[in-house]
């Protein structure tokens, strides 16, 4: 562009034009000046030969699914590969590990063992009963008294005699309570599960799904063997407080937890 005087601007470069322009604007791309009419890189054959901005889209990373930054001019597959041979991370992938159950253990294995007596998910090293210490399990010589009748009479006495939680405690629980994420809110009932090995975890299932398949639900989360499926096999029950009889599997669970806002209690075991 010509270079008229400092007071009377400069001449637009497109050399169809070469219009007097006291206010020219620079091409993004070129740099040179331009007219109104001609600044853009379209309307004045610019010496960089590039898509309208409008048209140009941005690569995603195949591996990480991350934009890619692209240069001007840059051929957009050299800008992925060397976004992957810079360090693209890939996402991470959920682990199959199950980690023992004994408290303090970080051992994850990909098969795990169970107690015959609890039924809990332990390595190598705490898979013996008396390496867990196994609240399930008798030395030969003393008299065995665990039986689904005693534990229901036990709990129902403590049950008696235990103070009625606050709506805190209870309001805590159910914030820690485990289940699918994808129960829909008023659909959620919340059950303290007492486990065969004695201990409570709070669980929220969905009350229109069937006994038996959140009975096959909590066996998973909570690493609990699970025969129900296998003819001749001990049987995994849900058991109301006051019963010694598994609820049938083919039953809903709204026919025995239907309030939402209640915490019921409930025991899981071996029949």
């Amino acid at each position: 562009m010509e270079k008229v005087g400092e007071d009377y601007g400069l001449h637009c470069s497109e050399p169809t034009c070469r219009q007097l322009d006291f206010l020219p604007i620079k091409c993004n791309h070129c740099g040179l000046p331009f007219c109104a009419e001609h600044y853009d890189p379209t309307r004045h054959s610019c010496s960089y030969s590039l898509q309208p901005p409008s048209d140009r889209t941005v690569p995603r990373c195949p591996l990480c699914n991350q934009p890619v930054y692209v240069g001007l001019n840059e051929d957009p597959n050299i800008a992925v590969n060397r976004h992957i041979e810079q360090g693209c991370k890939l996402p991470a992938r959920p682990s199959n590990l199950i980690q023992c159950t004994f408290h303090g253990c970080s051992e994850q294995m990909h098969v795990p063992l169970f107690c015959p007596y609890c039924h809990k998910a332990l390595c190598v090293k705490h898979h013996l009963p008396e390496s867990h210490m196994c609240t399930q399990f008798v030395p030969e010589g003393q008299a065995k008294h665990h039986s689904l009748q005693g534990r229901s009479v036990a709990l129902r006495a403590q049950l008696a005699n235990r103070p009625k939680s606050t709506f805190a405690e209870q309001r805590a629980k159910r914030m820690k309570a485990k289940g699918d994420s994808k129960v829909k809110h008023l659909d959620k009932v919340y059950i303290d599960i007492h486990l065969p090995d004695g201990t409570i975890s709070t669980h929220f299932v969905n009350k229109n799904l069937f006994i038996g398949r959140i009975i096959d639900d909590i066996a998973k989360i909570e690493h609990l063997v699970n025969h129900n499926n296998v003819p001749g096999e001990k049987k995994l029950g849900l058991f109301l407080i006051d019963s010694d009889t598994p609820l049938s599997m083919s039953s809903r669970v709204h026919e025995f937890f239907s309030n939402g806002s209640e915490l019921y209690e409930a025991i899981m075991d071996y029949f």
